[in-house]
């Protein structure tokens, strides 16, 4: 395998890893119904129960 070929597949692969995880870092999982909300949230957007809020 050419060194370019290997190096667009690690990049391809990064990317994906990347894209899958990152976005999880920034959302909340509701402890109800297991939908993910923004952070900031008070109320889950799927069930509407009440979000833990941690900054208190």
């Amino acid at each position: 395998m050419s060194p370019a070929v290997y190096l667009i597949v690690m990049l391809s692969v990064i990317t994906l890893v990347l894209a899958i995880s990152v976005p999880v870092l920034f959302l909340q999982k509701c402890p109800a119904c297991g939908k993910r909300n923004s952070l900031d949230a008070r109320h889950c957007k799927g069930c509407g129960g009440e979000l833990p809020n941690y900054d208190e």
